[in-house]
């Protein structure tokens, strides 16, 4: 919004940064999978899963094509379950920690302004672009980056990170507490506690969704890593996506009737490119 007071430019911009960003990664991804490296990560992981697999190629001697397709749909299916089973905490967490975040963010904290008597350039332009998104791109930034030294709780309470994944859920009262449109008497009317908030709820998210990622594949045998990886993945970009479209919708019903269906179709696109990226990673290592 600071680049230009055009709602629909900005939009674009917005999104039209995301898609370019992506498209660059696949780009240097296609290059990064010719390199030799690459080629021994892969061989190793192909050797790791025949490793895993010894009876499918036993089973399939002799047998016709159906009966093999069959068998090779059955080991990916007990991969896929076993794998599950031992990553349910992790997983469970990134999604009670998906779900409260993109509840608030950016749809609904987008409408908190701000509590200041004057009508200045803060309230009317700063406020918004600075202590909320700026904020939480901050606080989720310093979040993940920490967990580089710091690991609490420990790789052997997975359940004690679901339990503060889960009760992320308070932020959802929280922030009802401060100042909406059209409401005069908020029950907070301080401005630095709303973007201390902010920094606690963005950093909470980084942290724990960082640390349920680290876990995840930490926690199952060396052959389930790629496929742990591959479920946190998964669920994170579906989630985010189900509920960026959401929060499209709702604000749109406010603010963006124009221009919804264009945003949404931004938001389409750079999420294409994310899961294009995610699911040919995950052909390359035989998820």
């Amino acid at each position: 919004m600071a680049i230009t007071h055009d709602l629909l430019t900005s939009l674009i911009i917005y999104f039209l940064l995301a898609i370019l960003v992506l498209a660059s990664n696949i780009v240097v991804y296609f290059h990064l999978e010719k390199t030799h490296l690459f080629q021994i990560y892969s061989s190793s992981a192909q050797e790791i899963n025949n490793e895993f697999e010894p009876f499918l190629a036993e089973s399939s001697t002799g047998s016709d094509d159906n009966q093999t397709l069959s068998i090779a749909t059955n080991v990916k299916r007990q991969r896929f379950l076993s794998t599950l089973k031992q990553i349910k905490w992790h997983f469970s967490g990134v999604i009670c920690s998906t779900i409260v975040t993109y509840a608030l963010f950016p749809g609904y904290l987008s409408k908190i302004q701000s509590n200041n008597a004057v009508n200045d350039d803060w309230s009317k332009k700063y406020f918004v672009p600075i202590m909320t998104f700026l904020f939480y791109f901050l606080g989720d930034t310093i979040g993940r980056i920490v967990t580089i030294k710091l690991r609490r709780p420990s790789i052997n309470s997975p359940r004690l990170l679901f339990f503060i994944c889960l009760f992320r859920i308070v932020f959802i009262f929280l922030f009802s507490l401060f100042k909406h449109k059209g409401q005069s008497n908020p029950i907070i009317p301080y401005d630095y506690i709303y973007g201390l908030f902010v920094l606690i709820f963005s950093f909470s998210h980084g942290y724990c969704s960082t640390l349920s990622f680290m876990y995840a594949p930490l926690r199952v045998q060396t052959q389930m890593t790629s496929t742990a990886g591959a479920l946190m993945t998964m669920v994170c970009v579906f989630f985010s996506f189900a509920f960026e479209i959401l929060n499209f919708i709702v604000t749109g019903t406010c603010y963006w009737r124009i221009y919804r269906v264009k945003f949404v179709l931004f938001g389409c696109i750079s999420q294409s490119c994310i899961y294009f990226l995610v699911n040919t990673l995950f052909n390359k290592i035989n998820l």
